[in-house]
């Protein structure tokens, strides 16, 4: 066992251990040698004891702590015995030298084997965790890479298309102006469809980049934003309860609205409640945030896929935050987010 485990490269920290062994052994032997001296009637009750120190050996030391243990008593056992020359003591230290030596094989060889595939356990460990550091940085250089993108394809909406559809807008009101009655529906027409595509845009335009968020601020956004009147529309009381100490990052505010932008078209598309809770507060270290509605059922379309808890679960992650789902009397989402995290979005 002593061969198999020197194949291993004696580090700083393995040296360290080695002399520890060889302190505790010496402080060992002197206990040994004090209490034998003073009271040599007690060295039944000493033998008796010996598998003791080569148990806690064992855990402390592994095969090494053992072997060591073992080669010390059974060396302190035979001197005794040679000392006295009674046939009687011989035999009894013969028995208790075999089992302190089977004793110390198994434990150490145990001991070792499970010291060795726990350090490979914590290796295994670290490992997953700095695949998870760099799993979570990813997911937040994604989602920021996306939100830039959607910022800048609303703008160009807003700067291109949605200006195009003003102009046309205009030019319709003053053609319905100048038009006769022959045709007058036919402008109208345009008119209304021009209205319709301007609505679209504007959707989209909101959906893609919040202007809300930016002209509101974050609090009144989601308390008397668009979301509150989306809800309106579908006949959904709708409660939220805002309460924030401090003040948060640009990125944790998108977040959080971009999370309760998604879970009210959940709400409206996916279920048949008829209110809606938000409630978001923080503490110290951590935002919560807990969404949750009072529908019966989930009535997904063929082509939902879920993508809505998905993209919650994307933003809860790039931020370094924890994500849950509750369908008890209801339907419930459960965001928990850190107030610093290092892999923020840039």
């Amino acid at each position: 066992m002593l061969i198999y485990d020197s194949k291993y490269s004696f580090n700083t920290v393995r040296l360290t251990k080695l002399f520890g062994l060889v302190a505790t052994l010496v402080c060992f032997i002197l206990i040994i040698f004090f209490v034998y001296a003073v009271r040599p009637d007690t060295y039944p009750l000493l033998r008796l004891a010996s598998l003791l120190p080569i148990i806690w050996f064992s855990y402390k030391y592994g095969s090494l702590g053992a072997v060591s243990s073992a080669a010390l008593i059974n060396a302190l056992i035979i001197v005794e015995a040679s000392i006295t020359h009674e046939p009687s003591n011989t035999y009894i230290s013969q028995l208790f030298i075999l089992a302190n030596a089977i004793t110390s094989m198994v434990l150490g060889a145990a001991i070792t084997e499970l010291k060795r595939k726990n350090n490979k356990l914590k290796q295994t460990n670290n490992e997953l965790k700095e695949q998870l550091t760099q799993n979570t940085a990813l997911a937040a250089k994604m989602v920021s890479v996306q939100e830039n993108e959607r910022k800048h394809l609303s703008q160009e909406l807003h700067d291109e298309l949605g200006q195009n559809l003003t102009a046309l807008k205009t030019d319709l009101a003053i053609l319905s102006h100048l038009s006769n009655e022959d045709t007058q529906s036919f402008v109208t027409t345009l008119k209304n469809n021009a209205n319709s595509m301007y609505d679209s845009v504007y959707q989209l335009m909101h959906y893609l980049r919040p202007r809300e968020l930016d002209e509101l601020g974050l609090e009144k956004a989601i308390t008397q934003g668009r979301l509150k009147s989306l809800l309106h529309k579908e006949n959904i009381k709708y409660q939220p309860q805002f309460k924030l100490d401090n003040s948060l990052s640009k990125d944790h505010e998108i977040a959080i609205y971009r999370i309760c932008q998604e879970a009210v078209t959940n709400c409206m598309k996916h279920s048949n409640a008829s209110k809606l809770i938000i409630n978001i507060i923080n503490s110290d270290e951590f935002i919560e945030l807990t969404i949750s509605d009072n529908g019966t059922l989930v009535t997904p379309t063929d082509n939902s896929g879920h993508y809505g808890l998905a993209f919650i679960e994307e933003r809860t992650t790039a931020l370094g935050g924890t994500f849950k789902v509750f369908k008890q009397n209801g339907f419930t989402i459960k965001v928990k987010l850190p107030l610093s995290f290092d892999g923020a979005i840039n």
